[in-house]
Formats: C-alpha cells, structure tokens, sequence
C-alpha cells in the first residue's frame, strides 16, 4: 500500500503529515521508527496523524507519534503545521479548527496572506496544569519550583508544567554552555518523572525574550517544540522571571507566545512551512 505524505516545518521542528480524511490510511500499516530514520527513511521529529472527528464537537483528530515510535499527547508546532495544511489544501473549509489530541482539545486560527496562504497560526494551546499529580510529577518543593538531584550535576531547581503533555523548565546562565543533552535525559529519566517529560532549558535576556534549547521526549535535541515555548512562558511568569507577551529564540527560530496567568489558555504565534510532499 502506497501512503502519501507531507513534510513540514514550524522553526526547523519537522514532521510528516498523514492525511487519514482524504485517503484511506490504516494505522496499523505505518512503520513510524524506519519512516522517522533521517538517513534510511524521511526523517522527522513527529509523525502526525490527521482524521475525521469522532463527534460534532471538534473538527479533527490528531493522532502524534515521536519518531522513537511512542505515542505523544501533544504537539503545538505540529498542530500549527496540520492547521496550514488543512486550510491551503481546503481539507478544512475554514480558517478556526478545533483539534482533538490525546493531551486535549487545540484551537488554531491561520492567518493567510494575499495569495490565500496560511503564513502564521495561533494555537490555543488550553490552560496549563500545574498539580504536581497531574504533570505528573512526584516530589516535595516550594510554590512552582522543586530541586531535584541527579548523577549528572548539583541538585537542579526545575519547574513542571504540564501543556498536554508533561515538560521541566530549567533557568539557566547560557544556554549555549549548558549540556543539554546528558543533563536533559538525566532529568528525562529521574524518578519523580514517572512519564518522562520535555525539557526546555532557558536563558533569560529581559522580561520579554528569552533564548531557549530543548531535549523532545522520544525525539531527543530538536530545534523547536511549541509546547515547550508556551510551558517556558508559564514557569516564567510563575517564577517573576517574564512578562505575558514573550518573543522566544529557539535554535530554529522565533516565535511569540502569550499568557495572562492562572486560568487562562496559553497561546503560541508560530509560521509553518510546507517542504515537501510524497509517497512511501
């Protein structure tokens, strides 16, 4: 059976994009881990499943696997990306469409340009959990903010935030000196994590831009995660480090992210790209 598939990207974050509404896909057919090998297969961070709704409530489903093969709740560049296809390939037959994920309902709105093009989505990525249990996360701390202790370094101060899916937010002095990838998959693998989590290690410049590097659950070092921006915006402003409108430079680029505060959805400003498209 021949798949088609669409590549693209939302701040060198990429995935590949199934099109289950206007094919005939069966799930059980998809080789997630070899498609998702960069040198023998396509190469992606995610591989992103789009269907019909399961009821009138949202208009799509969408199904997101990591390319190590596990099953992930959520994905904000990734919904960004889908939304783009859906609206420039009229899958969809308007500009706002609600998503339904395994971390929960996602509402995006495409901004198009002259040519009818989607050039930027917003993603209402819903409100942030923020009980430990519900991260989940099991450890004793103060406020928003716990210490953690792992063989790689000192104890860390971390703050869990759950966007859908469960991330850690590190503050540190320069990212670029920072080892993400052992210090970020000894925190992956620390015991009060009992899901693992993302975890996105931060550098404050001011109030409103920040500097970002990411370790994906199940994808490792990426370029991007969109729902690693927004929990970086909320550990912020928990913790009095930034503002409500924040402009975050991750390795692949920047995007805007917004948040009033407890309560209140959180809400990522991002392009998407289209690469390519194909069969396998």
């Amino acid at each position: 059976m021949t798949i088609p598939f669409v590549k693209m990207h939302s701040s060198g974050n990429d995935f590949v994009i199934l099109d289950a509404c206007t094919h005939k896909i069966d799930l059980d057919e998809i080789d997630v881990v070899s498609w998702g090998n960069r040198h023998k297969g396509i190469g992606f961070d995610q591989l992103l499943v789009v269907q019909p709704p399961s009821d009138g409530l949202v208009d799509f489903r969408l199904t997101i696997f990591n390319c190590d093969g596990s099953e992930a709740e959520q994905c904000g560049n990734g919904t960004a990306c889908v939304a783009k296809y859906l609206v420039d390939n009229r899958v969809a037959i308007k500009s706002e469409n609600a998503l339904q994920t395994l971390g929960g309902l996602v509402e995006t709105t495409c901004q198009q340009n002259s040519q009818g093009l989607v050039n930027n989505v917003q993603v209402g990525m819903g409100v942030p959990t923020l009980t430990p249990e519900q991260i989940p996360y099991k450890g004793n701390g103060n406020g928003y903010t716990y210490t953690i202790e792992t063989s790689a370094t000192r104890p860390i101060s971390i703050t869990p935030v759950g966007m859908g899916n469960p991330h850690v937010v590190v503050f540190v002095e320069d990212v670029s000196a920072t080892d993400v990838h052992n210090l970020g998959r000894a925190i992956q693998d620390h015991e009060h994590l009992p899901n693992s989590a993302n975890v996105e290690f931060v550098q404050v410049l001011n109030k409103q831009h920040v500097k970002i590097r990411i370790l994906e659950r199940g994808a490792g070092q990426t370029l991007g995660c969109g729902s690693g921006c927004c929990a970086v915006v909320v550990a912020g402003q928990l913790t009095n480090r930034l503002g409500k409108s924040v402009e975050i430079q991750q390795p692949g680029g920047v995007v805007n992210v917004s948040w009033e505060g407890l309560g209140h959805s959180v809400f990522l400003n991002c392009p998407a790209h289209m690469v390519y498209q194909g069969s396998i």
